[in-house]
């Protein structure tokens, strides 16, 4: 939708800002350091896209078509939202580094971010598929290069003595996560 309402009102943006530049206005990222990041799989916009600018631009916008029409920022609102997303880059480009250089120092505890508590089986669905997909991954190649840290994790995660097959898992799927989990325990205490 960025590049639909960068190609629909490009006219306007330049006529409001002489100096604009819509590289600023996507991300503020060079190409090299973008494609570092994702490995090459930005796709330039397509047929389809320039398209679908073509036709909001040429619609009517009244009735419900009126959501359709997009309005840019004002100059005061736009220039505040660069500078929150320019600092908020930097902020965490400096974080980053500092979690480089001390990277042996920190403890990040596995807590579910929408109650702040421990993370654990049966709380959140995503969880228990992504946890026992995982495990299962891991206990077909033995558990082969698997950390200390990782297995903590899952141990912690399939601590509760009580925890009960999730609802949209199969009896069958069940019992290989806990035959995964109980072959994890068998690996003996995590070591670091």
């Amino acid at each position: 939708m960025t590049r639909v309402a960068l190609r629909t009102k490009h006219a306007e943006l330049v006529k409001e800002h002489p100096d604009f530049d819509q590289k600023k206005f996507v991300y503020r990222l060079s190409r090299a350091e973008y494609e570092k990041e994702w490995d090459n799989q930005y796709q330039k916009p397509g047929w389809r896209t320039r398209f679908f600018a073509a036709f909001v631009r040429i619609l009517p916008k009244i009735g419900p078509l009126k959501n359709v029409d997009i309005t840019l920022p004002t100059p005061t609102s736009e220039d505040l939202y660069i500078k929150s997303v320019n600092k908020t880059f930097d902020s965490y480009k400096a974080q980053l580094m500092t979690l480089r250089q001390h990277r042996n120092d920190i403890d990040l505890p596995n807590l579910d971010f929408d109650t702040g508590k421990p993370t654990k089986s049966n709380e959140y669905k995503l969880a228990d598929q992504t946890c026992s997909k995982l495990v299962e991954k891991w206990a077909n190649r033995k558990f082969d290069f698997v950390t200390p840290e990782l297995q903590t994790n899952l141990m912690a995660f399939y601590s509760n003595p009580t925890h009960t097959q999730p609802n949209d898992m199969s009896s069958d799927e069940w019992r290989k996560v806990e035959s995964a989990v109980s072959d994890l325990k068998g690996r003996g205490p995590a070591s670091k």
